[in-house]
């Protein structure tokens, strides 16, 4: 019998250490910011574009820093939640692209702990939720103050998680939701990359956060899918389940041939924004 009570044992220390490792580390499993001391040497300016730092404060007292690139006061605002790793001058080009080829305004930011905002800080899940929220106030007191019209969403891979929890709540207050490689849920992205000898522990490792595939199914809200076909971190079907569980009546997905899981903006980045922003006009003009 003892070797039956000294397996229930050993069992039991299993699950409570992995329980213990998920409530101490489950977030340092899932987020992998680059941080940034002094200022960033590639800017909108980088490419000929006036922009303006900005510092934005959340309701828990995290100061946010951000990229405003203003293009014409009667245009929309978009706000863009970056992908996971990095910080926003690694998609400063990108940036750049959404506001000449979206004809909008962008607000770019960090969350805490990536690159200017809060660099001591640790990324957590219900702290990319403030963040958004903190970013989508910012552009709301730029439209009331007559610099913006409409609010458009737009997020990257995780960035795609936090636009469609925030619209999920926020409906009525989005004109259009744009995701670029978006998984369907954290866990099940998680499960794909880790090793196989130890995908046993993303249960445990890994919560269930950024259920896209859950909340998409009752965003009414316009919503266009950029896919990436030889994504080598998300997979394409990732996104055509999300095109196909989405709530919208109004929704396309713009496959990308040759586009991983960041696209070539050099090369792609106009032809992809110009088919969004024929498919968020068309959407305007013919919203039933």
């Amino acid at each position: 019998m003892w070797i039956y009570t000294l397996l229930e044992w050993i069992a039991a220390t299993f699950v409570v250490v992995m329980l213990g490792l998920r409530w101490c580390y489950h977030e340092r499993f899932c987020y992998f910011p680059t941080k940034q001391k002094g200022r960033y040497s590639t800017t909108p300016a980088t490419y000929g574009f006036h922009y303006e730092d900005v510092s934005m404060v959340t309701k828990d007292g995290i100061t946010l820093h951000g990229w405003w690139v203003p293009y014409e006061r009667n245009s929309p605002v978009l706000v863009y939640s970056h992908g996971n790793a990095g910080n926003i001058e690694s998609r400063a080009y990108e940036i750049t692209c959404m506001s000449r080829v979206l004809h909008c305004n962008v607000l770019g930011y960090d969350y805490r702990g990536f690159g200017l905002s809060s660099p001591e800080q640790q990324p957590t899940h219900s702290g990319l939720r403030i963040d958004c929220e903190t970013a989508v106030k910012f552009a709301k007191a730029k439209i009331e103050n007559g610099e913006g019209t409409s609010l458009w969403m737009y997020g990257h891979s995780i960035g795609g998680g936090v636009a469609v929890d925030f619209v999920s709540t926020h409906q009525s207050e989005v004109s259009a939701l744009i995701l670029e490689n978006t998984f369907i849920s954290l866990q099940k992205m998680a499960m794909r990359i880790l090793p196989s000898y130890i995908r046993f522990i993303t249960p445990f490792a890994v919560q269930n956060t950024w259920r896209n595939s859950s909340l998409i199914k009752n965003i009414k809200t316009p919503t266009v899918i950029i896919s990436g076909q030889v994504d080598d971190l998300i997979p394409k079907s990732d996104s055509e389940e999300l095109y196909a569980k989405s709530g919208a009546e109004r929704k396309e997905i713009i496959a990308v041939p040759n586009g991983n899981h960041i696209i070539d903006w050099m090369t792609d980045g106009n032809w992809v924004l110009e088919k969004v922003r024929q498919f968020i006009e068309n959407s305007a003009h013919n919203p039933g």
